[in-house]
């Protein structure tokens, strides 16, 4: 399950990701920067072993396709 590795900030931008914010709206929502937005971003990358915010919905998708 991607949520078990993922801590509950990461799983926070996950779902803003989900729902096709961008990483000032992300920002403001959080009350962080933009630059705090890509750090969560990268080290969520790297735990899922992917690069991109579209390998990531990519990602998300599969794993909603699986649970359906």
């Amino acid at each position: 399950e991607i949520t078990n590795i993922l801590t509950i900030r990461e799983k926070e931008i996950v779902d803003l990701v989900k729902k096709g914010l961008s990483y000032k709206q992300m920002s403001d929502l959080l009350f962080i920067t933009t630059y705090t937005i890509n750090y969560h971003l990268k080290n969520i990358y790297k735990k899922l072993g992917i690069h991109s915010k579209s390998e990531l919905l990519s990602l998300l998708m599969d794993k909603r396709a699986l649970i359906s």
